[in-house]
């Protein structure tokens, strides 16, 4: 399964780059990117055990050496690495008490850039609740 998403993500690099867009493709910009989910934004559905690390503030890292960390609320929830390309970006959980595991562990999105806000659109995850939470609202940039 591991093979898989990376497998996904270059067949739509492919596809956009035999599309030939006019646009600049941006590089993933690096930094600490903050944004909240409240209790009423949450699903209906959340088990119990899941509900305390999906809501809250959230404060994501990203390093220019492809390392990610999820803090919420001040706990560490995820730390892991990604891989980028100017619209797609490749995130895979490694350790902490909310990370995704085995086949959930890796997901795809399209990301796009407008200021210092970033947005997702899940290409492919099997982690519901990484996938809620990532597409729920855009990110603002710690300047």
């Amino acid at each position: 399964m591991r093979g898989r998403p990376m497998a996904a993500l270059l067949g739509l690099l492919a596809a956009g780059a035999a599309a030939g867009r006019a646009e600049e493709p941006q590089p993933f910009p690096p930094g600490v990117y903050r944004f909240s989910i409240t209790a009423d934004e949450a699903p209906a559905d959340v088990p119990a055990d899941i509900l305390p690390m999906l809501v809250g503030s959230y404060a994501v890292t990203f390093t220019a050496d492809g390392r990610v960390t999820n803090v919420v609320s001040g706990k560490l929830d995820a730390k892991g690495r990604y891989a980028s390309t100017p619209g797609y970006l490749v995130l895979t959980d490694e350790e902490g008490p909310g990370h995704c595991q085995a086949e959930r562990a890796t997901g795809i999105y399209k990301w796009s850039r407008v200021g210092t806000s970033l947005t997702f659109v899940k290409v492919e995850d099997l982690c519901r609740w990484r996938a809620f939470a990532i597409t729920r609202k855009p990110w603002r940039k710690d300047e």
